[in-house]
């Protein structure tokens, strides 16, 4: 692959980790959709070795990490986590069962060790 390949190394990886979010059901839930995108850039990072959309993050540091405008950009919280409770964690996350009124947040408050 070459340098104009770069959408589509990006974009590969980014959707299959949607279809394991959307196969445990988590999919769009209210309080839940920045995580699928952010969740799914921190992934396609990871397996790229890249940090895309890095650049334009210090122009969104004013937003809350659950924001829209932040959805695709906070991705380096699941790098957080993932540096400080390791990848087992953030894994974790994608697949347990979740009270339909909490947020992700919130979900990540309680499972902390």
């Amino acid at each position: 692959m070459t340098a104009d390949d770069a959408p589509i190394q990006r974009t590969i990886p980014h959707e299959f980790l949607h279809a394991q979010q959307f196969d445990i059901t988590r999919g769009y839930q209210e309080g839940w959709w920045w995580y699928v995108e952010s969740y799914a850039m921190f992934f396609a990072n990871g397996i790229r070795g890249t940090a895309d959309y890095l650049p334009g993050y210090h122009f969104l540091r004013h937003w809350a990490i659950d924001s829209a405008m932040t959805r695709y950009n906070s991705w380096p919280f699941w790098m957080f986590l993932a540096d400080r409770y390791g990848y087992e964690f953030t894994a974790d996350i994608l697949q347990r069962y979740v009270d339909p009124e909490e947020s992700a947040l919130e979900f990540i408050k309680r499972i902390a060790p």
